[in-house]
């Protein structure tokens, strides 16, 4: 634990601190302004003449303690202290003023929740059962893709194909006029152009044939 977490750790604050710090016992017994002088004592061990070049003004320290009572408030104080902490590993030449405070504050609460949030969703993962993984062998997967590819079609099978074969050439036979009205004989190369295939960049007239809009794409 280093020297600055010692000044800002709550766990025997009383210690130390200076005796006019306590004088009232509702500042005892107030968290809040305890963590106040928290820091105040914090940032005078971490910034010495800096701290005291800031606060020179009469009363400055004074308002700024009671700004940052009334922030606090509403605020969780381990935050503040973790906020401070990370403040002050940045290496900073002044004491951070009370917006620089409260936004670290904020993002450490942030930081919080998130951690608490993924805390609880390993926590449910634990609890849930193994996946049952299947164990996939694909050398027995092939000998048997190998196996089934050399079985025979049975003879009802060649017999319904045979029937689906006779059905597609009826209907071609039926509907070739309009088949051909749809999809002429020169269509273009692009598979479900309707329009004719008139430019090739063949110059024999034997490479593809495609329409003005797919020319250039082909």
């Amino acid at each position: 634990m280093t020297e600055n977490q010692k000044l800002v750790n709550p766990s025997g604050i009383v210690s130390i601190f200076e005796p006019d710090d306590f004088v009232d016992e509702k500042i005892k017994n107030d968290p809040i302004a305890v963590c106040v002088v928290t820091l105040i004592n914090a940032m005078k061990a971490d910034f010495s003449y800096k701290f005291a070049s800031q606060f020179s003004e009469a009363g400055a320290l004074r308002l700024y303690k009671r700004r940052l009572y009334q922030k606090l408030k509403d605020v969780e104080l381990a935050d503040v202290y973790e906020a401070y902490e990370g403040y002050v590993d940045n290496k900073p030449e002044w004491p951070p003023t009370i917006p620089q405070l409260i936004g670290l504050i904020a993002e450490a609460a942030k930081n919080r929740r998130k951690a608490g949030l993924n805390t609880r969703q390993a926590e449910e993962l634990a609890t849930l059962p193994a996946p049952n993984v299947r164990q996939c062998n694909p050398l027995a997967l092939l000998a048997e893709a190998k196996q089934n590819a050399a079985i025979q079609p049975s003879a009802s099978w060649l017999e319904r194909k045979a029937e689906l074969i006779q059905n597609h050439n009826a209907t071609l036979m039926v509907y070739g006029k309009n088949i051909r009205k749809i999809f002429p004989e020169k269509a273009c190369s692009v598979p479900g152009c309707m329009y004719c295939g008139t430019v090739s960049s063949g110059i024999r007239g034997d490479d593809n044939f495609y329409c003005s809009e797919h020319f250039f794409n082909a």
